[in-house]
This record gives structure tokens, C-alpha cells and sequence, in this order.
């Protein structure tokens, strides 16, 4: 029940990236302005692909051309704590909402709860251009 509660109070979507970016072979690091922690095992990082995916066509068909584009695996994350603790996070398929296509990129075995995230790394073996990155904070 408390679990469920904080998600509701506290859970949310916190945008990483003010403007688009790209997303290479090489690991960038993200600025964040205050250490991530999750609510629930689900939280995902979210990234939005409108440019690469014609928010025109419908959402059925967003989606099947979003997994073409980005296959599950080809856009990795590592969320990182300030005592060098990592957790590895990938693409597992797409989201889609009547204007918006994403990305979303979950860790295996859930992410901890229990910790707080000081930098975010990603890297792509796909390229993503002119992408926002979110940070989605009350899955299951």
C-alpha cells in the first residue's frame, strides 16, 4: 500500500535533456540537476523519437516502425550513484501517446529503490537524433 501511495504523491515524468540530443556510439553524460531515485523497481528512462518517427501515422503503426528503427537492446543507459555503483539499462520496446513516440530503456531485474542516482550515461548502436530524455518514475 505505501508502495502505491508514494507512486501516486511522487511519481511523475522529470525531463533530463531541456533540448534535444544526440544519441551515438560514444557515452555521454547527462547534467542532472538533482540525484534520481526510484519509487518503484519500474521506473524507466524515456526517449522521445518524433524525429524519427512520423507522429502523423497512427499509433499501431508508430510503434511497429519504432521497433524497426531502434531493435530492443540498441540504446543503452547506465544509471550511476555517487560511490560508482551502476545499473545497466536498454531499450525493451516503444511507447506511444496521441502526439509523442518513445523509447523507453528498463534495467533487467527492476531499479533499486533504495538509492539515489547522481549521472546518467547513454550511448546508442543506433544513432538517435534531436531526442528529449525523460526519466519515468511510477511503472510497476
Amino acid at each position: 500500500m505505501w508502495q502505491f501511495l508514494k507512486a501516486l504523491i511522487f511519481g511523475g515524468t522529470t525531463l533530463l535533456t531541456p533540448t534535444p540530443i544526440e544519441i551515438g556510439h560514444e557515452w555521454i553524460n547527462l547534467t542532472l540537476s538533482k540525484d534520481l531515485s526510484s519509487i518503484t523497481p519500474g521506473a524507466t528512462l524515456q526517449i522521445e523519437i518524433n524525429s524519427h518517427v512520423p507522429t502523423s501515422m497512427n499509433i499501431i503503426d508508430r510503434l511497429t516502425l519504432a521497433e524497426t528503427l531502434f531493435p530492443e537492446g540498441c540504446v543503452q543507459a547506465r544509471l550511476i550513484t555517487k560511490d560508482r555503483k551502476i545499473i545497466s539499462l536498454s531499450n525493451i520496446g516503444g511507447a506511444a501517446s496521441n502526439t509523442q513516440t518513445f523509447l523507453q530503456l528498463s534495467a533487467d531485474h527492476g531499479v533499486p529503490t533504495d538509492i539515489a542516482f547522481s549521472n546518467v550515461q547513454l550511448r546508442a548502436d543506433c544513432e538517435v537524433k534531436k531526442a528529449l530524455v525523460s526519466w519515468h518514475n511510477f511503472s510497476k
